[in-house]
């Protein structure tokens, strides 16, 4: 049985809210609609994108950015992400380049790169690690199964649950589970930072994403991306990287053969309490009361 504050629970309940809120609509913008928002592009395949090392190549500096150049980095790589193709075509060393470069800045000083970048920088970081990837598949399927009556169904078999919100491609396999769940906390590192430059302070009461945000569907990623990221510092004693390791070796057990999971959020601590990088995200995305519920 899940516990009242069960990451499960709390997945159903958010997603339960922004559906109230009108947000169904939304939630189909996601992931999925992302990628094939630009397919009917007639000239797509005459010019395709620069491709991901030619950028890298170009921009970087022993794996990060140098600050000077990160603006001009950005912009490069926005442009090549305007077409799905250029997410198809990443290998996993390009997606683990970008990510390492994407991540030199936004967590750049804030005095030496603008915050629109850094922001920009970490909303690229969060679709190089989902887009076209199975941890991108595993945040739709939580979408499916939470919004389709998922909690009623996996209530007396957490496992089952588990399994269903994992592509049926990584199942069984340890590796290929490890490296869905990296990036997801990949991701998760990225909407932490984007979530800290959406702070409300007395000199910017109002802060915005960058103009032309699909806000609903940076919500939704980070929020999965987010949970995850808790469940495996559960698992790890506080550590991501090792609750990454202990996640991945039991899920690839067959059901039943599993030792216990650790779960968050049932310690009385509030979740995405004001300030938190998620609520910062769901206030700039119109949708911060849908927390206060949880």
């Amino acid at each position: 049985m899940f516990s009242a504050r069960s990451p499960v629970r709390v997945l159903s309940g958010l997603f339960s809210g922004l559906f109230l809120c009108g947000w169904g609509v939304l939630l189909p913008a996601g992931l999925s609609s992302c990628d094939t928002v630009f397919e009917g592009n007639l000239f797509e395949n005459f010019a395709g994108p620069e491709s991901a090392s030619a950028i890298l190549k170009k921009y970087s500096d022993g794996g990060s950015i140098p600050t000077a150049r990160a603006p001009g980095f950005v912009s490069a790589l926005d442009d090549a992400a305007g077409s799905p193709r250029f997410f198809r075509e990443l290998s996993a060393s390009d997606r683990a380049g970008l990510n390492e470069a994407l991540e030199s800045v936004y967590t750049a000083d804030d005095n030496d790169v603008p915050k629109a970048t850094r922001q920009k920088a970490a909303i690229l970081a969060g679709q190089v690690n989902l887009r076209e990837t199975a941890a991108g598949e595993t945040v739709n399927n939580a979408i499916d199964v939470l919004t389709d009556g998922g909690i009623d169904t996996f209530e007396e078999d957490p496992e089952a649950l588990l399994d269903q919100l994992l592509p049926s491609g990584v199942r069984g396999d340890q590796a290929k589970i490890a490296a869905v769940l990296n990036d997801l906390v990949n991701a998760a590192g990225a909407y932490e930072a984007l979530g800290a430059t959406l702070e409300a302070s007395p000199g910017d009461p109002d802060p915005q994403m960058p103009a032309g945000t699909n806000k609903g569907a940076v919500a939704q990623n980070a929020l999965v991306a987010l949970v995850v990221k808790d469940i495996a510092k559960a698992n790890g004693a506080g550590d991501a990287e090792a609750g990454i390791a202990a996640l991945a070796a039991e899920l690839a057990k067959p059901q039943g053969t599993r030792d216990p999971i650790v779960l968050p959020y049932d310690n009385g601590e509030e979740f995405a309490p004001e300030g938190s990088p998620l609520r910062n995200i769901f206030n700039a995305a119109g949708f911060g009361g849908v927390l206060d519920d949880v």
